[in-house]
């Protein structure tokens, strides 16, 4: 089982990269999506990196408490 050689994450569920030999997890390998591995330049607001293409998916996949609250109106 890999895992990354600077906090130790293993590779259940993490996404793994290969930096200059070193095996990193995304949250340790600046530069890396932290979705799906690729080198990517791209940050979030936050901070983290995301490629452009995992951005977008994060935001189809986001909704607001309004959106949310919406559904309680079938239960009523």
């Amino acid at each position: 089982m890999s895992e990354c050689t600077d906090c130790g994450v293993a590779s259940n569920g993490a996404v793994l990269v290969d930096v200059d030999g070193e095996t990193l997890c995304t949250s340790c390998a600046d530069g890396h999506c932290e979705r799906c591995g690729t080198e990517t330049e791209a940050t979030t607001i936050a901070g983290d990196f995301l490629c452009s293409e995992c951005q977008e998916v994060q935001r189809g996949q986001e909704t607001t408490r309004e959106d949310g609250q919406g559904a309680l109106g079938d239960f009523v």
